[in-house]
């Protein structure tokens, strides 16, 4: 049989024309430069535990999978597999000398292997078995809310995380974790890895016991912490120090009156703190107390800065008391506004009857006591003041109608106008209507009087009748009406200075009072 030699057949994947000498070359070129670092940084290398995280540095990019991570001096170097440095496009996203926080998941003779990313690096249950006997953090994504608590996608496989173990707060709306990537920690691996349960709750704590430790050492310094406001509650708002919440107590939020935290901040504020203390409840939690008003600077350090004498500013009202209303000005400064400045014409008992906490104001500074730390308040414009230029609208001689407001032991006091009032003595009574002046001058009868005195300082006009001329016995009852006053308010002074002063009494009982003791 002859045989026919057939045509040489040439398949489209040989590699003719191709260098596979040259790319051989380079690899082996390759290998031997990661070996060379490894028995380089084998010698006298300090040996590093699995599940250690560590930092290290780029060192060595090749054309293989692995990539190199020098360690440090007195460290081995470690491989870190290509696929971990990527982008989402699948591009190199490090350069040689980028650094790098890595775990040690394995040590095969005197190759250290990392994993930047175990999610990317670890791809089997024996994978998760080890993150769980290493307490070595893995990477997941809530994938949806199921009964109990969530669906969470793990390095390929399907975990399932216990509402409690998703945070350390309570979780009311499952759906707000859900398409997020949180770290987890494994917990249980069973069934080759068909039941797999994962706990961020654990690792967030393991955190936060770590940040705890770090801000015991700010206690009682002068440090000042930047937080943000997470939850707002009656008595005070939580505040995120770093993965560690506290509690600004309401009276804590500023050097103010404040009646609820809303009124000072809202959530997500980002606001300056100092750590006061930390305490372990009886279940053993933390409770980490925080103060923004002892990271602020004392308003009263600065108020002539922020407040004037004699300038109007519109407050608000935080407080009533039986001798006055508390007033809010600037932010932390607050002032006294004294029933007696509350109405220029008004008679008030109560400064509830007028006013009401919440209300805004227009009030002027009368006086700042940086010693007393105390600001005296008025509402009382001067050109509202009815004594204003009394001497001119009610000059000596004047005859005018008015009317009997009160009859007291003293003489008629009868209203000139609003808010003012003037003493027609007794003894001028009697001359015109003897012993029947009771009737004649009951209030609310009308009387034709003259203007004898003006005092606008002692804030009183004396009085006579139109037909009448004055004596003596006249200007002695004036001089102890005025007496009388000044006595009543001297007292009533006396009682404002005394927080928990007890109403005043009228002008009656206190002038029945000192007839007592004359008789």
């Amino acid at each position: 049989m002859v045989k026919v030699k057939g045509p040489s057949i040439q398949w489209e994947d040989d590699d003719s024309g191709f260098d596979t000498q040259a790319l051989e070359e380079a690899k082996a070129s390759d290998d031997k430069a990661f070996a060379d670092l490894l028995k380089q940084e084998s010698k006298g290398g300090q040996r590093l535990a699995v599940g250690e995280k560590v930092q290290g540095t780029l060192s060595l990019i090749g054309t293989g999978n692995d990539v190199m991570v020098d360690l440090g001096h007195g460290k081995a170097t470690g491989v870190i597999d290509r696929v971990e440095l990527l982008d989402e496009h699948g591009a190199l996203k490090y350069k040689v000398g980028d650094k790098l926080e890595v775990y040690v998941v394995a040590r095969r003779g005197g190759e250290v292997q990392l994993s930047h990313k175990m999610s990317h690096s670890l791809k089997s249950s024996d994978d998760l078995e080890k993150a769980q006997a290493q307490g070595i953090p893995v990477r997941g994504k809530v994938a949806k809310v199921i009964k109990g608590g969530f669906e969470v996608t793990v390095l390929g496989k399907t975990a399932f995380c216990p509402i409690s173990q998703m945070d350390t707060k309570f979780t009311d709306n499952g759906a707000e974790h859900v398409g997020k990537d949180y770290e987890f920690m494994v917990e249980k691996v069973e069934e080759r890895g068909r039941n797999i349960v994962v706990s961020r709750t654990a690792l967030l704590r393991k955190k936060a016991d770590l940040r705890l430790q770090e801000l015991a050492a700010s206690i009682g310094s002068d440090t000042v912490l930047s937080g943000t406001v997470t939850e707002l509650r009656e008595f005070g708002a939580f505040v995120d120090i770093g993965g560690v919440d506290g509690l600004v107590h309401v009276s804590a939020l500023t050097h103010g009156r404040v009646s609820h935290p809303s009124e000072v901040v809202s959530v997500g504020d980002q606001v300056q703190v100092k750590l006061l203390k930390i305490e372990r409840d009886d279940k053993g939690r933390p409770k980490v107390s925080l103060s923004m008003k002892a990271a602020s600077q004392d308003p009263w350090e600065r108020v002539h800065e922020l407040v004037s004498g004699g300038k109007v500013y519109l407050g608000k009202v935080v407080n009533l008391q039986p001798f006055g209303a508390f007033v809010q000005i600037v932010s932390g400064l607050e002032g006294l506004l004294h029933i007696s400045e509350l109405s220029w014409t008004k008679r008030v008992h109560h400064p509830s009857e007028v006013l009401k906490i919440g209300d805004e104001v227009s009030v002027a500074v009368k006086d700042i006591d940086t010693v007393k730390r105390r600001i005296s308040l008025t509402m009382k414009q001067p050109e509202d003041d009815p004594w204003y230029a009394a001497t001119t609208r009610y000059p000596v001689g004047q005859v005018r109608a008015t009317k009997v407001e009160r009859l007291k032991p003293f003489g008629a006091l009868v209203e000139l106008a609003p808010g003012l009032t003037a003493l027609l003595p007794l003894s001028v009574l009697k001359r015109k209507f003897g012993e029947a002046y009771k009737q004649a001058a009951t209030p609310g009868k009308e009387l034709e009087v003259k203007i004898v005195a003006v005092a606008p300082d002692e804030r009183r006009i004396q009085l006579t009748l139109a037909d009448i001329e004055e004596e003596d016995d006249d200007q002695k009852n004036y001089e102890d009406y005025l007496a009388s006053e000044r006595q009543v308010a001297e007292q009533q002074k006396a009682l404002s200075n005394v927080a928990d002063a007890p109403k005043v009494g009228s002008f009656g009982a206190l002038l029945g009072s000192k007839l007592k003791q004359r008789g």
